[in-house]
């Protein structure tokens, strides 16, 4: 009672205010989750982010059919990001959601059509890879010659099959027409001073039995040429998906994926004229045990990484120096699957000082910097400085950078977090040496060096001793050499014994050319003025990204070099043995210089032979001499990571996909269940709202929609089938004015009444939209869920989510004030089909004439007639118990009597009045008493309370009678 609080002693008169019009304090704002594609990002795991200039820092902008001059390094953007749109859309007018990028991940027990990644074409071995060699000296009955591979070419198709065309080198006769033949062909086509080759294809369409080309291509590999390789062949994969693209519209179907033009100095073929050059055109798969199978890349999305940072070299004796045995430190992960990291980001350390006194931890800064950034003008991204290899310091490297990272958990379907420290950086994390973290490592090591990304080996070069077999008539056998994609089989008279199965290519009875192959690695800087390095304190060594040890601006094809390998060798970051090994092997303490006595230096060097030979500086003065020279700073690179999708779909998650698939069947199913799966727990995650924008797979979104009513807190804004078909997800012979592109209503209504969903905590928009992206001034189709979340996001922002997000009022699309403008709707549904639809429970997108494009309808997909059938009434309830809910978790294991009830009560009525005044209750009544906690609930721990609510309804309906009287009718009557 309030007059207990009042002290009455002498008589008198007692007044006290008591204020019961507080409002409820503003909740933290809960918006939805997301789940879609996008540019860049964390992927995989629910990121928030607060306003759309985030998003697009964090995600990219979102695009659609945007042109890219090379695809393959470019990446694929033919498709559309509903997911980043509706983000866009939703941001518009508020502050708050969760996005979950997807990657391509596949199940365990996955087919083989089912894993995740890609394939060339149908079979096998539909890789080819043009290796090219400046001629080599005779030396009696032997020529000699090392090359590199310099591109690789994809088929889609097994019957196509490329060849070079030209003079045949030597005095093979002839002319091989088959890739299979592995000819040799010299620099031709009255071009030789530019290093030109003519490409013939045959066997593609149209495909002829007699084996005549289907057409020819004229290259080089001068970047400034009209005939530069990327611009004269198609690099994008999606034009060769036969699923998608008519027979009747594919000229030739491959496509060239890695082409290694900054990489061809070894054998100087920009310069060289015909004679000094040739090329050799073979398939990129081993024969025999093997089976290294250069076209399948059937892997799940990887994660990126750098190789082991290693320590300096303690050993008195140089002679026996290897960078490969030294002791490992740690390495950088990316902290997040997909290319992006490795064709933007690349790792320094600089700033590395040994410790003050002898026997301690020495120092170093971890400079994350952008891959097309120089030496001369550093771009940093993030800088981690006083990094130290003492696990027991503020300062150890895994703490201050962190070194946690998801792991999914099948069994459970959730991220588990596995990692001591916190993430700081955004973009890595740190893996350390057990050495490292139980601290037995020596106490001065310091990252000396670092072994450099994983690239093909070189092909074995047999020697004199054993390059012949026997043979007769001058059809001498010899062994072929071990190398990637070239073991097994034999050779004999210019016509290899089995595809691609060597390296040693005869050229006629009399004249034999033995070849080795250099298969192309990332760069190192060798020389402290290379790169236009003028200082030697300013040159970073290790790995070098720019185009020539004159030129440090960017080499476009490191894309190509740190690319994941193909999945038939099974990892990307650990050496195979005869197949894989590191570029190069870095240390600091292979550095020459000369220099003053003053520490002026004159000059400085690297060779991976200079300590072994005593000529480096630390052979002569030890590490500590490097470092105080100022010349103690290098860099690598990440490689190996992937995205894991079907590089030759326009779309790859598009749900033609998943349709009619399970989640081993398909890696586009599994990816899109486990992110849905992401949001089955509130404790991970939380969201009012849950979309995947495009996808209609029924079992796919009906359990997103399980989701969110097992959770209780959430609608799901769900796509539907027999919608709009966009440019990416059709084929080409598919017309664009039949409903399979342009979608049918009765079609639509009847996929959804065959699918039985009864629930309150899911509804469906039809049909799509014909938008215009203001940031891009480009026309966009996206499906209805992403115009739905705007008008959900608009209708928050002005009156709350009570309202129905539909009608003229909050509805309106054309306007933009939902996100983005809408021009049309795929569409223009008659009053017809508009009572289909609404009858059906899917709200309908309608046009009229003077207010444009509307939201017109707002029901659930519940069937049971009652205020849950309608969106505003479940939104509306999804907000009061998660006040509710907030609120009860306070009083959790306080006292079970009427002062914890009364405090419960005093808590919630503001928040219950204000959506009352705000016209979200009707009217309510709160119970928490005796009647509600019974003794018996009270010996069982239990408060129980009873609120009972008359929610507002919407009008959607309008009727008025006209009465038409005489004249002399009286209206007061």
């Amino acid at each position: 009672m309030s007059e207990r609080k009042f002290k009455f002693v002498s008589p008198g008169v007692f007044l006290k205010e008591i204020d019961q019009s507080q409002t409820a304090a503003s909740p933290e704002p809960v918006g939805p989750v997301i789940i879609g594609r996008s540019d860049r990002g964390p992927a995989m795991r629910p990121t928030e982010v607060n306003s759309y200039s985030e998003f697009v820092n964090v995600f990219g902008a979102p695009y659609s059919a945007k042109t890219t001059q090379d695809v393959w390094r470019d990446g694929n953007k033919a498709g559309t990001t509903y997911g980043a749109y509706a983000a866009k859309t939703w941001l518009k007018n508020s502050d708050k959601l969760t996005f979950i990028r997807l990657l391509g991940k596949q199940n365990a027990d996955a087919t083989a059509a089912g894993k995740a990644g890609w394939q060339a074409g149908p079979g096998g071995s539909d890789a080819f890879g043009l290796f090219l060699f400046a001629s080599g000296t005779a030396a009696g009955r032997l020529t000699t010659s090392t090359g590199t591979l310099a591109a690789i070419w994809y088929s889609s198709a097994a019957a196509t099959n490329l060849a070079l065309s030209g003079n045949t080198f030597g005095q093979f006769g002839g002319e091989p027409k088959r890739a299979n033949a592995v000819p040799i062909v010299p620099v031709s086509d009255g071009a030789p001073t530019s290093c030109r080759f003519k490409l013939s294809v045959y066997g593609d369409k149209p495909r002829r039995s007699d084996g005549s080309t289907t057409g020819s291509y004229i290259f080089d590999f001068n970047p400034n040429s009209k005939f530069f390789i990327r611009n004269v062949f198609n690099t994008d994969p999606s034009l060769c998906n036969s699923t998608q693209i008519d027979d009747s519209n594919v000229l030739e179907k491959f496509w060239l994926g890695e082409s290694f033009e900054n990489r061809l100095s070894d054998v100087d073929l920009i310069t060289q004229g015909a004679t000094n050059c040739f090329g050799v055109m073979m398939k990129m798969q081993a024969s025999g045990t093997s089976n290294e199978d250069g076209s399948l890349f059937r892997q799940a999305s990887t994660k990126a990484q750098t190789n082991w940072f290693i320590t300096q070299d303690f050993n008195a004796d140089t002679s026996s120096f290897d960078p490969a045995n030294q002791q490992r430190l740690f390495k950088l992960h990316a902290r997040d699957a997909g290319e992006w990291t490795q064709n933007n980001l690349k790792v320094s350390i600089s700033n590395i000082r040994y410790g003050s006194l002898s026997g301690s931890y020495g120092s170093f800064d971890v400079v994350l910097r952008k891959i097309d950034d120089t030496d001369e003008v550093l771009e940093v991204v993030e800088r981690y400085s006083n990094c130290s290899l003492d696990s027991s310091s503020p300062d150890y490297v895994a703490r201050k950078i962190g070194n946690k990272y998801l792991f999914y958990d099948t069994i459970n379907n959730v991220n588990r977090t596995i990692g001591q420290y916190d993430n700081k950086s955004k973009y890595m994390y740190v893996e350390v040496d057990n050495s490292v973290a139980n601290g037995t490592q020596n106490k001065e090591s310091i990252p000396f060096g670092v072994l450099g990304p994983i690239q093909y080996k070189s092909a074995t070069y047999l020697s004199a001793s054993n390059e012949y077999g026997s043979g007769t008539n001058g059809a001498n056998v010899w062994p072929v050499a071990e190398g990637p994609f070239l073991r097994g089989g034999r050779s004999t008279n210019g016509v290899s014994g089995a595809v691609s199965s060597s390296c040693e290519i005869f050229l006629g009875d009399t004249l034999y050319t033995h070849l080795k192959v250099n298969f192309p690695g990332v760069d190192i800087r060798t020389s402290f003025t290379g790169g236009a390095t003028i200082n030697a304190r300013d040159a970073y060594w290790g790995a070098y990204t720019g185009k020539s040890a004159n030129n440090p601006l960017y080499a476009a094809d490191n894309q190509d070099l740190t690319k994941v390998k193909p999945s038939s060798l099974g990892t990307s970051f650990t050496a195979i043995a005869g197949i894989t090994t590191p570029s190069w092997n870095f240390s600091l303490d292979d550095i020459s210089s000369s220099y003053t006595s003053a520490n002026r230096i004159d000059s400085a060097y690297w060779s991976s032979t200079y300590r072994t030979a005593g000529t480096s500086v630390s052979a002569n003065g030890g590490y500590k001499k490097v470092i105080d020279l100022n010349l103690a700073k290098f860099t690598t690179v990440f490689a190996g990571g992937s995205d894991g999708v079907d590089i030759k779909e326009k779309e790859p998650f598009r749900s033609g996909l998943a349709d009619n698939k399970t989640d081993t069947t398909s890696y586009v199913f599994e990816t899109y269940k486990r992110a849905i799966d992401l949001c089955a727990h509130p404790e991970d995650i939380q969201f009012n709202l849950a979309s995947v924008p495009s996808l209609s797979t029924p079992g796919l979104t009906k359990r997103l929609m399980q989701h969110c009513e097992n959770r209780g807190d959430a609608l799901c804004v769900m796509d539907i089938e027999n919608g709009f078909l966009p440019i990416a997800d059709r084929k080409t012979n598919d017309s664009a004015t039949s409903t399979t592109v342009t979608g049918d209503v009765n079609t639509a209504v009847g996929s959804m009444r065959d699918r039985q969903l009864n629930s309150s905590f899911g509804c469906a928009y039809y049909p799509w939209v014909q938008c215009l992206d203001d940031d891009t001034n480009k026309v966009v189709y996206l499906p209805p869920s992403v115009v739905a979340l705007g008008v959900m996001s608009y209708t928050d922002s002005v009156k709350g989510p009570w309202f129905a997000p539909a009608g003229f009022t909050r509805g309106g699309l054309s306007t933009g004030l939902t996100g983005i403008p809408v021009l049309n709707a795929t569409l223009r549904l008659s009053s017809k089909d508009r009572d289909n639809l609404y009858e059906n429970r899917i709200n309908p997108i309608a046009t009229f004439p003077n207010e444009g494009v509307v939201v017109f309808g707002q029901k659930t997909l519940q069937v049971t007639r009652s205020a849950l059938d309608r969106i505003n009434v479940r939104r509306m309830l999804i907000y009061v118990k998660r006040e509710i809910s907030l609120i009860a978790a306070n009083l959790l294991f306080e006292p079970n009597v009427q002062n914890t009830w009364s405090r419960f009560i005093a808590a919630a009525t503001p928040m219950l009045i204000d959506v009352q005044q705000r016209f979200g209750i009707q009217e309510y009544k709160l119970v928490l008493d005796e009647t509600t906690t019974t003794p018996d609930l009270i010996d069982q721990n239990i408060m129980y309370a009873k609120l009972f609510i008359k929610p507002t309804r919407a009008i959607e309906f309008i009727a008025v009678d006209f009465f038409i009287t005489n004249t002399g009718a009286s209206f007061e009557d």
